[in-house]
């Protein structure tokens, strides 16, 4: 990494420090750079905004009566 990028890092690491979803974005792409310059793979960061997308997929199907399976209903009878 050059010294542009560091500086541009570290002053982004003070600017964002009150805002959770800036410096979460900041220090994921701070990590992709670091993992693109060993050459590593990066699809691991963006796991949890795939779980969350997964969820809300399977919550919007339950909020539909009759497009879940039977088998994938849970009964409140069962619990």
């Amino acid at each position: 990494m050059n010294q542009d990028q560091i500086r541009i890092i570290i002053k982004g690491f003070f600017s964002f420090n009150t805002e959770i979803s800036s410096m979460r974005n900041h220090l994921r792409d701070f990590l992709i750079q670091i993992k693109e310059h060993n050459g590593e793979d990066t699809s691991d960061l963006y796991l949890e905004e795939r779980e969350a997308e997964i969820q809300q997929a399977q919550q919007r199907k339950r909020d539909v009566p009759g497009i879940l399976k039977p088998d994938e209903v849970e009964d409140e009878d069962m619990r």
